[in-house]
């Protein structure tokens, strides 16, 4: 399971790549921003799948963060610069944080319960 999530992030990875070399209407900065948020997720993914949670909290974390992947892979399509005044990125870094914060609380509470 676990080679089975890093080998799609990489698959995944690659067809994003691919698809803005096809579609020239996105500029660099969504290819960039919607890599980053791939790659994070799959990340997470990854350290879901290899946390020593219980697995209803694995069920629960793995379906939210695949959710939530494809919120912010569509909010990275209209990323563009500056970061002045930025809202997307800002609801960008407040996704992968609302991420990263439930994923350390449960394996918090998992271990301290």
């Amino acid at each position: 399971m676990k080679n089975l999530i890093v080998i799609s992030g990489i698959v995944v990875l690659i067809l994003n790549g691919v698809s803005f070399l096809i579609f020239e209407s996105f500029d660099s900065d969504s290819l960039i921003a919607s890599e980053i948020s791939i790659g994070l997720s799959v990340f997470l993914l990854y350290m879901v799948s290899n946390s020593s949670i219980d697995d209803a909290f694995k069920i629960a974390l793995t379906f939210g963060f695949i959710f939530s992947a494809l919120v912010k892979y569509v909010l990275a399509l209209y990323f563009s610069m500056p970061l002045t005044n930025n809202y997307i990125f800002l609801a960008l870094v407040i996704l992968s944080a609302i991420e990263i914060i439930s994923f350390m609380s449960i394996k918090y509470f998992t271990r301290h319960a």
